[in-house]
């Protein structure tokens, strides 16, 4: 295999290794709040990656942290090989896994940086 085939496999081959199974629910944002959105279908089993505290996102100047706050509660991001995916996934959008027997849902706060093969959500924990 050349180095180019194998670059245009990597983000497969990546969530395969390291990723989970997890359910994309389509969500529609409401007056009040956000409800199911029925004009997009559940996507299931789709192998995402997460990372817990990937990187630290602030407000506000200077280099000490007691002058920065973090942004709405974002600890974590998913990332999914974009073939993978019916449709992409936006906000307010909800991503769940099985973790020890319980089940996690977050919701998507935005989007990271694409990669182009591979997309990237900054997440909040609904529960």
């Amino acid at each position: 295999m050349d180095f180019k085939t194998t670059r245009a496999r990597l983000p497969s081959m990546t969530r395969e290794v390291f990723g989970e199974p997890c359910t994309i629910i389509p969500m529609a944002e409401g007056r009040l709040k956000s409800g199911p959105d029925g004009t997009r279908t559940q996507q299931s089993g789709v192998a995402g990656r997460f990372d817990f505290n990937p990187e630290e996102f602030a407000l506000g100047g200077g280099r000490s942290t007691g002058e920065r706050a973090k942004v709405a509660g974002e600890s974590a991001t998913v990332s999914f090989d974009r073939a993978a995916l019916a449709w992409v996934p936006q906000s307010p959008d909800r991503v769940s896994r099985v973790r020890d027997g319980v089940t996690e849902v977050y919701e998507i706060v935005r989007p990271g940086r694409d990669g182009s093969n591979v997309v990237i959500f900054h997440l909040s924990r609904v529960s």
